[in-house]
C-alpha cells in the first residue's frame, strides 16, 4: 500500500471514529492554524460544511452515514 492510501486509510479510520485530535495530528502547522481560526468563526465554518465539497467529503469518509 502507498503512503497516499495508507494516509486516506488513517484519515477515514479518525473520521468514523471521531477522533479529531488524529485528524488535526495529520495537518501541517499552518493548516493547523488556518482550521483553528476557521472554526473561531461561525460565518465561514458554517459557509465551508454547508458546500457541496464538505458534504460530498464527509459522506465518502463517513461511508454514508
Amino acid at each position: 500500500m502507498s503512503k497516499k492510501q495508507d494516509l486516506s486509510e488513517d484519515i477515514k479510520k479518525a473520521a468514523k471514529n471521531s477522533d479529531v485530535s488524529s485528524l488535526m495530528g495529520m495537518l501541517s502547522s499552518t493548516d493547523k492554524e488556518v482550521f483553528a481560526s476557521l472554526l473561531k468563526d461561525k460565518k465561514a465554518r458554517d459557509e465551508l460544511l454547508s458546500s457541496p465539497e464538505a458534504k460530498a467529503l464527509f459522506e465518502k469518509l463517513l461511508g454514508g452515514r
